[in-house]
């Protein structure tokens, strides 16, 4: 019997490489001086770079930050971005992000979207929480600091159930 070989996420990969320049150049560090050591170090090659895709990234950034403003007066976003998925011809899952004008889109587009960003913020919001209750209890520069930290991320067991029950539910979630 043969045993396979385990490969490395690549997360696992550059966090071994951050852990190496860390090593070497202890304290903060920007991810770019990280990447220019591992590159001139022999640790990681440049990627070959497929054009398309990088215009498509740039597309992506262009229409994140395309804004206008409403009837109203408010600045909102031009585009909103919905994630649909669907079975490809091989019968896998496929997930396509589209885009549509905010004031044109569908009633499904939009309600996919929002619930979909409703989801992203209740998610960062319970990683902020997380992050700060450990600071403020491992973290011996703010330990005795309590007070400094007010920030409206803290989330609360009603919050977290809520959440686990979205995690859980079909999109689009049903307008309450």
């Amino acid at each position: 019997m043969s045993k396979a070989t385990l490969q490395r996420s690549d997360a696992d990969q550059w966090l071994d490489i951050r852990g190496a320049y860390q090593l070497k150049h202890p304290g903060p560090f920007r991810p770019e001086d990280v990447v220019i050591w591992a590159v001139e170090n022999g640790l990681c090659d440049l990627p070959r770079i497929n054009p398309t895709t990088m215009l498509v990234n740039r597309l992506r950034r262009a229409l994140r930050s395309a804004r206008m403003r409403d009837s109203s007066g408010r600045l909102v976003r031009e585009m909103v971005p919905a994630r649909f998925e669907r079975v490809d011809e091989n019968g896998n899952y496929v997930f396509d992000v589209v885009w549509d004008y905010l004031h044109s889109m569908s009633l499904e587009h939009a309600l996919r979207s929002f619930d979909q960003r409703d989801r992203n913020i209740l998610k960062q919001r319970h990683s902020a929480s997380r992050d700060v209750q450990s600071c403020l209890e491992n973290n011996p520069n703010v330990k005795g600091h309590d007070q400094l930290f007010l920030f409206d991320f803290f989330v609360d067991e009603a919050e977290t159930q809520a959440a686990e029950e979205m995690a859980e539910s079909p999109l689009p979630r049903k307008p309450k």
